[in-house]
């Protein structure tokens, strides 16, 4: 609106054309920073948010993890294991002896 109102007083003389030519400059320079702050907003507004997902993503992972990990705990706890290094070793020990038996079946 501004700018219509600029060129009418230019067009009935109430403003000099040198004057209404600086004014449609600065004009068209502010608009064309502005545009650009607005890319640049709206870029950081979509990193923002994809940033937001991946803290959502890693704390549902974690969650997950955290319940995993009590069952695990739990099992340890059951079987009689203090030690992580020692129920490790116990799994590795069956799954060798599960191999084995698979084999002397076949």
């Amino acid at each position: 609106m501004l700018i219509v109102s600029v060129y009418e007083d230019k067009v009935l003389k109430k403003v000099p054309e040198e004057i209404c030519v600086n004014l449609l400059g600065k004009y068209q320079t502010e608009k064309t920073e502005l545009q650009a702050e607005v890319l640049t907003l709206e870029k950081k507004v979509a990193d923002t948010a994809r940033e937001e997902n991946d803290v959502d993503e890693f704390i549902r992972r974690l969650k997950r993890y955290i319940v995993e990990f009590r069952k695990v705990k739990e099992k340890m706890a059951r079987l009689g294991f203090t030690d992580y290094d020692e129920y490790l070793d116990y799994l590795e020990y069956m799954e060798r002896r599960a191999a084995r038996k698979k084999d002397m079946e076949m």
